[in-house]
């Protein structure tokens, strides 16, 4: 008996489907669509030659990898591969899409499989096939119905919806869900705000540029449109590298500092010697206003015009106000929180090595010590480097101290003295010559 036997296809390709490149990066919908796909050609003995993926949304019929998986079909027999997918809506979102692509697909030889639904050719499977595309273009539209309307009623309470504007990112927070904010730079620019344009004594704006394979590079640059450096980058390391070199020459000599340290603690002591006879003045004056004060409240008693007593009250109550803020003055804790060796070292740290300090410490500190190490911002020139800084009082007279201190000759020293009027003559006279010695007969 003659007949017809078709052969059971052996191959198998899975074509996995998400909406979106963000679900790729944050999601694992490929893998485990796949995982599903092949554990289902692995029940029913096929073999995987190729997976598909694609991160577009299924509305669209025309995709990259769902064209690169049609082309794929027409080379081989019609009939000779299955395509493997994990749930109708991975194929499609899209009533009319869904039509076509199984036209196209059927055309190009593929047979549609999927281990959460039996495709089939007669009417029954048909009928189940097109509800079931129905009810996923119904969740497509739903899910953007509803994600519209958020938006919207976010937006109206006075929050940023769309796609975050260049130098801003989108945050998580526990009160207000995403917030739009602007990321803080500070931590790989420390210099920021602290370097200005040596052409236009503008601050330099800190960015970073990116490669062409992606990689962040840190630079500086001029922002002022009418400047002749605008929007030249500098390389964020050279700028760095310069500071470096200008906080180390900074550092004074160890001799230079003890002195430095001596002198500041003798000055500190005299402060406190000052502040001991202001509260001795204090004391006095306070004294002083009491014997007043008992001496009007003597007169106040003997005396019966009503006018004086008037005058004689309105006198001790001025000398009250004084002495409350006679004591209020006295009462003032004048002495440091910290005592004075503690504040002593600290400086020597800072003033022996600043560079030392600016690398190990924080944001906060490094920007306290360029505000306690510089008057004014330093000014940076693209070709030159940085201009000669403006240092604080301390390094200046360090700096002034240093250049200026000589030692004192070993040799011996002579006072010039003025000669009387009549050795002026005798000093003009020439020098006799040495007498020749004689020889003894």
């Amino acid at each position: 008996m003659a007949g017809v036997s078709r052969t059971r296809p052996n191959k198998a390709v899975i074509y996995c489907r998400v909406s979106g490149a963000k679900q790729v990066r944050e999601g694992d919908g490929l893998a485990s669509q796949e995982n599903r796909c092949r554990e289902y050609a692995t029940y029913k003995d096929y073999d995987v030659v190729e997976v598909f993926k694609d991160d577009m949304s299924g509305k669209f019929e025309r995709r990259p990898a769902m064209d690169r998986m049609l082309a794929f079909l027409r080379l081989h027999p019609k009939g000779s591969v299955v395509v493997i997918i994990d749930d109708i809506s991975r194929f499609a979102r899209n009533v009319q899409a869904h039509i076509a692509l199984r036209e196209t697909l059927s055309d190009a030889g593929g047979i549609l499989e999927s281990p959460s639904i039996e495709f089939g050719e007669d009417s029954d499977s048909r009928l189940v096939e097109h509800m079931l595309a129905s009810v996923a273009q119904h969740q497509r539209e739903k899910n953007a119905e509803q994600t519209s309307n958020r938006m919207k009623g976010r937006m109206m309470n006075g929050y940023s919806v769309f796609a975050a504007p260049v130098g801003y990112v989108y945050k998580k927070t526990k009160a207000h869900g995403r917030l739009l904010k602007r990321p803080d730079i500070n931590e790989d620019f420390p210099l920021r705000g602290a370097v200005v344009c040596a052409c236009c004594d503008k601050p330099m704006t800190a960015y970073f540029a990116r490669s062409a394979t992606g990689k962040r590079y840190p630079y500086y640059n001029c922002q002022t449109r009418d400047c002749s450096e605008y929007r030249k980058g500098i390389r964020a390391e050279k700028i760095d590298t310069g500071f470096e070199a200008i906080l180390r020459a900074m550092a004074p000599t160890e001799k230079m500092l003890s002195m430095a340290t001596s002198m500041l603690h003798d000055a500190l002591g005299q402060s406190k010697e000052q502040v001991a006879q202001a509260k001795s003045a204090l004391k006095r004056q306070i004294k002083e206003l009491d014997k007043q004060q008992d001496a009007l409240v003597e007169r106040l008693v003997e005396t019966s015009n009503p006018k004086v007593i008037a005058a004689l009250e309105t006198k001790v109550a001025k000398l009250e106000n004084d002495k409350l803020l006679l004591n209020d003055k006295l009462s003032q804790e004048t002495q440091s929180v910290f005592p004075l060796g503690e504040i002593i070292e600290l400086l020597r740290d800072f003033l022996s090595n600043p560079w030392n300090i600016y690398e190990k410490g924080s944001l906060l500190v490094r920007k306290t010590i360029l505000k306690a190490a510089f008057k004014a911002p330093l000014a940076y020139d693209r070709k030159n480097g940085y201009r000669t800084p403006q240092v604080s009082e301390i390094f200046e007279f360090l700096g002034i101290f240093t250049s200026k201190c000589e030692m004192v000759r070993s040799r011996r020293l002579e006072l010039p003295r003025v000669l009387p009027h009549s050795d002026l003559n005798a000093a003009r006279l020439p020098i006799p010559p040495r007498p020749h010695c004689l020889d003894l007969v």
